[in-house]
């Protein structure tokens, strides 16, 4: 089984065992553009879609969940969410499309020697690294 959380759908496929798909579904996932800047997703979502997305394939194809020997899953990589201890989100995520890290993209990249980018390995304000920064920043109880 594949679990793939995208930045518009949540997908699931479940393959046979030569590896033909078997089945797949997709739901939609909400996102929140709180203006020309600032985009979000209910974290919550991901866990509740993943969930849907798995039961519902597992259900199609008439298996038995321990007929299911492995699951992969993909995720948007520059999307960022803070977890509390309890294992629920602290804030919404901000998405890669976001670009509140910007001001730190900035300062953080004006470094002339590159070597914060040698050891971040790319450029991006959908870096989590920047937006965990800017979490830090203007979000401390977070």
């Amino acid at each position: 089984m594949i679990l793939d959380s995208g930045t518009t759908y949540m997908k699931a496929f479940l393959f046979d065992r030569e590896l033909q798909l078997a089945r797949s579904t997709r739901s939609e996932l909400k996102t929140r553009a709180l203006d020309s800047v600032r985009v979000e997703q209910d974290a919550e979502d991901y866990y509740q879609q993943g969930v849907a997305c798995c039961k519902q394939v597992v259900w199609e194809a008439g298996v038995n969940w321990g007929d299911v020997v492995c699951l992969g899953i993909t995720n948007q990589r520059g999307t960022t969410v803070v977890w509390g201890r309890d294992g629920a989100p602290l804030y919404p995520a901000i998405t890669w499309q976001d670009g509140r890290a910007a001001t730190t993209y900035n300062a953080v990249y004006s470094d002339r020697n590159g070597s914060f980018i040698d050891r971040l390995g790319r450029r991006g304000t959908l870096t989590p690294a920047l937006v965990l920064q800017w979490i830090r920043e203007y979000l401390p109880q977070l």
